[in-house]
């Protein structure tokens, strides 16, 4: 994996090699990082009914030791895990914006938007 991203102007780069740890299919997701960026993380779904309608819940849990460099230059604390820092605050975005992808991609917004690129590039 690779991700690529400018804080405050300036290009970031990191790269990692995960490992899928355990699975249960449509429940869990779980991966460590045996390379590169050290982080670990996994989604979980859980259904449930509420008012006879269908939900399901969506929990992503997500480690990372921040490199010190980058720490040093964005004067956060790599050892405490602090989030108040830009760059914390530049992955929590990218995160939730994946987060925001998966959840259309579920509900098939994404297909659907998909397919309408498809049929308006024909």
């Amino acid at each position: 994996w690779t991700l690529r991203k400018r804080i405050l102007k300036v290009p970031l780069q990191f790269s990692w090699t995960a490992q899928e740890g355990e699975q249960i299919p449509h429940r869990l997701i779980h991966w460590e990082a045996r390379t590169g960026l050290e982080n670990r993380g996994k989604i979980e779904l859980d259904d449930w009914e509420e008012d006879g309608e269908h939900w399901v819940r969506v929990t992503m849990t997500i480690s990372y030791r921040m490199p010190t460099i980058v720490a040093k230059i964005f004067r956060e604390d790599a050892k405490s895990g602090s989030n108040r820092g830009v760059a914390n605050r530049t992955i929590e975005k990218i995160l939730r914006a994946d987060l925001r992808r998966l959840k259309a991609d579920i509900e098939g917004v994404g297909a659907a938007a998909s397919l309408e690129k498809v049929k308006e590039a024909s």
